[in-house]
């Protein structure tokens, strides 16, 4: 097995991808292991090394690649969410009293917040699911895949982001 860090062409910007490939030769099917909210962390690069164990190529793109990386640190989004968790419905449906409510936040929290729920948006999650497209015609250019046997799942909003695109 084979794993190396490349970049493909995103929506404005290049994508970091983690590319796991395994020993077999010959055109192989293909998989796109798309992140939870956590990031392309040591799990979903365990994930595509299981794929290529079993004959897969595999390919994790880091859609936080960039400027959402900084935001998007772990604490950041966990803190993010207990807010998120602890803030009244009226709140999260209401954008003037989550802007009321962000104002008693540090400013630090305020933009890990704000990035946080970037991330959710639709608009986001659209921009996402383009960048996932990049991914699959990124995979259809190597010669050691097999372009009409590639698939995609991911966990939690990888998942929804899968389905999307």
């Amino acid at each position: 097995m084979r794993d190396e860090t490349i970049t493909y062409p995103g929506q404005g910007r290049d994508i970091e991808a983690y590319l796991v490939r395994p020993d077999a030769s010959g055109p192989r099917p293909a998989v796109i292991v798309v992140q939870e909210i956590w990031g392309l962390d040591e799990h979903i690069k365990d994930v595509a090394r299981r794929f290529a164990e079993q004959g897969y190529v595999a390919l994790a793109p880091d859609l936080y690649s960039g400027p959402l990386k900084e935001a998007m640190k772990p604490e950041n989004i966990q803190a993010g969410m207990m807010f998120l968790r602890q803030a009244p419905p009226e709140i999260q449906r209401d954008p003037s009293k989550m802007a009321d409510a962000l104002a008693s936040r540090t400013p630090d929290e305020q933009k890990a917040l704000k990035t946080l729920m970037q991330v959710m948006s639709p608009d986001q999650r659209a921009v996402f699911a383009e960048e996932l497209v990049g991914a699959l015609n990124y995979l259809k250019n190597l010669g050691d895949v097999a372009g009409d046997q590639i698939t995609a799942l991911g966990f939690c909003m990888g998942g929804g982001l899968s389905i999307h695109m």
